[in-house]
């Protein structure tokens, strides 16, 4: 891969484009004027673009709404619920975005890596999960279940009983819901993944898919899924619409691009919205809650989590 010829070729951009980077992958892809492979990046939901402004969370604002989300989970209205805050990041105005991407790739070569030029709005991510593969030609699709997190300590150290439960709901529901739809599912154990410095519980998750249709009716039944949500689906989303202060934005949305030959969507995680000009980024990261979470460790767990974004944007 050329890092260089591809810091060129991004910074010369002018008006909207978008480039991503698959894991393990060599490739680069544009999404550059029109073109037979489309860029697709959707956000969290249809509410949670533009009614506030970007602001970051204090840590006694996370506290506060950490503490609501517990009453609900004990009171029984929810299982679960994905509580997330925005770090606030100044200092990126010393390099460009061409640079940005590439130290993003060159880090974190196992991460899906993308960046989306709107207008004033500019993303960058580097993201873990698939949330669906479609291969037309082979009527084949693929998802994950990818929950729990921790510090990187190996991979033969036991899991909590917390992020086990946690990653449990998480696949027990992708696979509900799917079957539900007459689409049979094939599961691997869980096992724990690497993802920029931090470990999580992953399963994997293969279907058959009969058509382009039916790969978009899977991908509305994944999105959003508890791992980015919650469980009950729509009272998380109502209890988490009421406690964060921030709009969520593409923040656990997703990104990635669909042609003929089929798709790659990601869950956007572990992301930044860009503002060059004002040499600011708003790094957004959450963490399920559990009725057995902790403040302290879920807040730790945010932190990092944002390290992910900070170690690209602390390039020189």
């Amino acid at each position: 891969m050329d890092y260089q010829q591809i810091v060129d070729t991004i910074d010369k951009q002018r008006g909207s484009f978008a480039v991503m980077r698959e894991p393990d992958s060599r490739e680069v892809l544009w999404f550059i004027g029109d073109a037979k492979r489309r860029f697709v990046m959707r956000p969290y939901s249809e509410g949670a673009i533009g009614r506030k402004p970007y602001r970051a969370t204090t840590e006694e604002e996370y506290r506060e709404s950490f503490a609501q989300v517990k009453r609900s989970l004990e009171s029984g209205i929810v299982d679960k619920v994905v509580l997330s805050r925005v770090v606030l990041h100044q200092g990126i105005g010393h390099t460009t975005l061409g640079h940005l991407f590439a130290h993003a790739c060159e880090i974190y070569p196992h991460q899906m890596i993308y960046l989306s030029v709107d207008g004033d709005k500019v993303w960058l991510g580097c993201t873990p999960e698939l949330l669906l593969s479609y291969d037309a030609a082979q009527g084949a699709g693929r998802t994950m279940a990818l929950a729990g997190t921790r510090p990187m300590c190996g991979r033969d150290i036991a899991w909590d009983e917390k992020n086990i439960r946690e990653q449990a709901v998480v696949s027990k529901w992708i696979g509900e819901q799917l079957q539900k739809e007459g689409i049979e599912v094939g599961m691997s154990e869980a096992y724990t993944t690497q993802a920029g410095g931090l470990e999580h519980l992953r399963t994997d998750i293969e279907m058959q898919i009969a058509d382009a249709t039916v790969a978009e009716k899977v991908l509305n039944i994944l999105h959003p899924t508890p791992a980015v949500c919650g469980q009950p689906r729509a009272k998380a989303m109502d209890i988490i619409s009421r406690v964060e202060k921030h709009d969520r934005e593409y923040y656990s949305g997703f990104v990635g691009y669909q042609d003929e030959n089929g798709m790659r969507i990601y869950v956007n995680l572990r992301c930044a919205a860009l503002d060059m000009k004002s040499d600011k980024a708003y790094i957004f990261v959450g963490g399920g809650i559990m009725p057995d979470s902790v403040c302290e460790s879920e807040y730790q767990e945010t932190q990092y989590k944002a390290m992910t974004i900070k170690r690209v944007l602390e390039t020189k």
